[in-house]
Formats: structure tokens, sequence, C-alpha cells
């Protein structure tokens, strides 16, 4: 009959390569800020911070040493240099080989210490492939406290599971009592309550991991190749 319609079309697949679309560039079931290339939507997942290099950590008593020691003392030396406020910078952003590179430097305001960090984003099914790579410049005269990937999620993904080291945290002097196998507690039972604070709350050897709300809606991040450390936790 006239002004009958047909089935809807489905939806347009997504794309496998990256694409600019109303100020933002597309790639697989994501979107991108097209100035800074920082990951704002995963499906329909809208991100707090998108994934990006995390170099600091706060100091524990160990860093900050003791008043009898005279030894150089890594948590003032961090904050000498100023790792505790370092700033992001996006030097390019570009669409090539069916892939998003962004080209980043992060560094202390002030120094001529620095990271290149290079994020490479491709189509990977249903989701997204990450690599990172790292290039220290200027003459470091510590280690970093941290090299990671920090990603900010709502806070109503409070449900971890994951495979590999659990179900307590695990660090390099701990991580004989890490039984590996699937786990799975709320993001608050991941912390440890030391009485002084310390870095607490990691997970060593981790495969994957997923972090859900009440209703089963989340993120999984998988490990390719080599496995990672996993920390959960409602603060940076």
């Amino acid at each position: 009959p006239a002004g009958e319609r047909g089935p809807a079309a489905p939806p347009p697949a997504p794309a496998d390569t990256p694409h600019r679309e109303e100020g933002e560039i597309r790639l697989g079931p994501a979107a991108f800020d097209a100035g800074t290339g920082l990951l704002l939507r995963l499906g329909g997942l809208t991100l707090r911070q998108g994934p990006r290099l995390d170099v600091f950590r706060a100091p524990t008593d160990n860093d900050l040493g003791a008043s009898w020691v005279n030894e150089p003392r890594a948590g003032e030396e961090w904050r000498r240099i100023g790792l505790h406020r370092v700033r992001h910078r996006t030097d390019a952003v570009e669409l090539d080989d069916g892939a998003l590179t962004v080209r980043t430097r992060v560094a202390p305001a002030g120094t001529d210490l620095g990271l290149r960090a290079d994020y490479r984003w491709s189509a990977a099914g249903d989701g997204l492939r990450l690599e990172v790579g790292v290039t220290p410049e200027g003459d470091w005269p510590c280690p970093l406290p941290r090299l990671g990937v920090l990603l900010g999620l709502p806070e109503e993904f409070s449900h971890a599971t994951w495979f590999g080291g659990g179900p307590h945290e695990a660090y390099p002097d701990t991580r004989e009592a890490s039984l590996l196998s699937r786990h799975a507690m709320t993001v608050d039972e991941m912390q440890t309550p030391y009485v002084r604070p310390q870095e607490n709350g990691a997970r060593a050897d981790v495969r994957w991991a997923e972090l859900r709300d009440s209703a089963g809606a989340g993120l999984r991040v998988a490990a390719d190749g080599a496995p990672v450390w996993f920390t959960a936790r409602r603060w940076t």
C-alpha cells in the first residue's frame, strides 16, 4: 500500500580506517578529539579521561627516606624535577595506513627533560588496539616512579574482574603469594588500607581485566603479548 515502509536499514558498520566526522575522528567503535587525539567514546561509553601516559605516583615513606640516611631520596628528586606536574602536549594527529597515530610530548615545566609518547590506534573487531611507544629526552637523574597508561572511567564502573595474579595485591617482594587465576571484587575491595599510606592495590601478571557497572555494562582491556600490572582505584 502507498506510504508503507520496508524494514529499516541496518546502521552503518564501524569504519576500520580513521576518518574525520563532525569535528571528531572516528575509528571502529570509537570517537577521538580531532585536536588532541584523546579517546572520547568507545561504543556507548563516554570516558572521563582518555588513555594517556602516566609517570607519577604518590611517594611512599621509602621513597622519601629518613633524615639520618645520607643518600639521594627518590621522592624529593621526583618533585624537584617536577614529575608531579607534567604537561601533555599534542604535536601531531596523523591518519595513515588504516591507523590513527597521536604524537605527544610529556614533560615537567621549565626543564629540558621530556618523554616522547606516540599512541597508535587501529580497529580490532568491535574494539580497538593501542600501541604506546615512549622515548626519553634529556639526562634523567633518576628512574621514573611509574611508566604506564592512565584511563578514567565513570564511577559506576566499580566491579572488577581479571585473569592474572590475585586475589590480593602483589609487588616484586610479595608476588610469590599471588595466585594466577580468574578473580573478581569491587574496586573498593582492591585497596589495602595501610596504617601509613603506601602504594597499594596492584595486581601482577594480568592477561585481561574488566570494569563493569551493576547492570553489567563496561570495558574490557586485554594485554597483547606480555602480561601487565593492573590497578583500579577511585583516585589518580
